[in-house]
């Protein structure tokens, strides 16, 4: 038989008030639910970093850094830059091509800043022949095409140019890249670089440079040689 409602409350309420005593003797304390975690937004961080400064990227000034010489990261496997001690000056500077043949073609022109000058390296493909590339570097008043009709005419006071000799023409069907075009200069001693078109084992690269300031040219390696304008 169940019992009137008033009687099962009173019972309820009795058997309650006996919990809590018998767990008051016991020691132990009354489960207690806690409230339900409530979610924190957590603020997003961007963790990509700026891209270091190249011939591609302006700094904040807005002036194109170059890319440093570093042989760690050089493609093409080249040991490190071996700066002569040679004074440089504002003279003609000629050197005479060697070897049997040919030397390579011109795969690559780079230009870039280091102490006390800007510098131009030109990178040389490595084909089976067997010739060294040599050199005429001097300031002119005009650049005179040596074979095609083209007149670059590169910012500053001075236009130094560089005719490279026993350079071979590359071939389509060996992959090679032909590099031609305009390439900004640093912001310093060169103000631009052209490089013009082959003919006939020569090719020309026309640099303007803020003034007719001294300057080195040499090659510390079969493949590369390497053009070096002092800061004023």
């Amino acid at each position: 038989m169940i019992g009137s409602p008033s009687r099962i409350v009173r019972r309820a309420a009795v058997v309650a008030a006996l919990s809590v005593a018998l767990a008051a003797c016991t020691g132990d304390d009354p489960v207690v639910e806690a409230p339900p975690p409530t979610a924190v937004a957590v603020p997003s961080v961007d963790t990509t970093k700026s891209p270091s400064p190249s011939l591609s990227t302006p700094t904040e000034d807005g002036v194109v850094a170059p890319e440093p010489d570093d042989p760690a990261t050089d493609p093409d496997g080249l040991p490190p830059i071996q700066q002569p001690t040679s004074t440089p000056n504002a003279e003609p500077d000629t050197e005479e091509p060697t070897g049997s043949g040919q030397a390579g073609w011109v795969s690559d022109v780079r230009v870039s800043t280091v102490e006390g000058y800007d510098r131009i390296v030109v990178l040389l493909s490595e084909p089976e022949i067997d010739g060294v590339a040599g050199w005429t570097a001097e300031y002119v008043e005009e650049y005179v095409p040596i074979g095609e009709d083209v007149h670059p005419d590169p910012p500053g006071d001075g236009t130094l140019q560089l005719t490279l000799r026993n350079v071979a023409l590359p071939f389509d069907d060996l992959g090679a890249a032909f590099p031609t075009g305009v390439i900004p200069g640093p912001g310093s001693a060169i103000t631009q670089v052209d490089v013009v078109g082959w003919f006939e084992g020569q090719q020309d690269i026309v640099i303007g440079t803020a003034a007719e300031v001294p300057f080195r040219v040499y090659s510390d390696h079969p493949r590369r040689i390497v053009v070096e304008v002092a800061h004023s």
